[in-house]
């Protein structure tokens, strides 16, 4: 299991966007105007001396990565839109913020229950997809991914839920289904909602529990 993020790490490790270089290369205009972005690349560059891991992530810099935006090609990705019982937007290229949760009536994850998920989560990271960030909480799990291109995120996600329930159910005794039917996904429009849903994502638990010092289950993946 990675060394657990604390809470100064945390604090000292995150800097504003300006720090980052962010340009308009790789920016595409959707149907709205909004600007997607398409984060092909994310690397983690420690400082020279530091050790690797996520116990020395105040000395990686910055942010935890340096964010190269890239185009995959010339032409804009197209972007396709479907419905379950919530609307899923798919756009090649794009870093997505991944939401779901336990079914109603499901008792709160427990420690090992949540090492369970997390390693699931992170069982093909560098394979089949990118984690800028991750956190499995008691109750939901949020998730920033960037499918590689060959790998669609909706099977990405239902590898997740499917083969956690089914380690939940044999290992804990839990009953099926384990999570809500539906999840929820969303584009990162730009560089500004990324370091916002990062941060979010890497500080919630320690809203969630304002005395907490550290948390195994939340982290930023590994370089490639």
């Amino acid at each position: 299991m990675p060394a657990p993020l604390k809470r100064r790490e945390l604090r000292d490790s995150v800097i504003g966007p300006e720090k980052l270089g962010f340009g308009g290369e790789g920016a595409d205009a959707s149907p709205r105007g909004a600007r997607l972005i398409n984060y092909a690349v994310f690397l983690r560059v420690p400082a020279p001396g530091c050790s690797v891991g996520p116990a020395s992530c105040r000395s990686w810099i910055p942010f935890f990565w340096l964010i190269l935006l890239t185009s995959l090609s010339m032409k804009t990705p197209e972007l396709t839109i479907y419905w379950r019982r919530l609307p899923h937007w798919r756009l090649q290229g794009s870093v997505y913020l991944i939401t779901w949760r336990l079914a109603q009536r499901q008792p709160p994850l427990g420690p090992e229950e949540r090492t369970c998920v997390m390693n699931t989560v992170r069982h093909f990271e560098n394979q089949r997809y990118a984690l800028p960030a991750y956190v499995v909480m008691d109750d939901h799990i949020h998730v920033l991914v960037i499918p590689f291109e060959e790998f669609l995120l909706q099977r990405i996600v239902h590898s997740w839920k499917s083969f956690a329930a089914k380690k939940l159910v044999k290992g804990w005794e839990r009953t099926a289904p384990v999570w809500q039917r539906e999840y929820r996904d969303r584009i990162v429009r730009d560089e500004a909602e990324l370091l916002q849903k990062a941060g979010y994502i890497l500080g919630n638990p320690f809203t969630r529990w304002p005395d907490l010092e550290e948390y195994p289950w939340v982290g930023f993946g590994s370089g490639f």
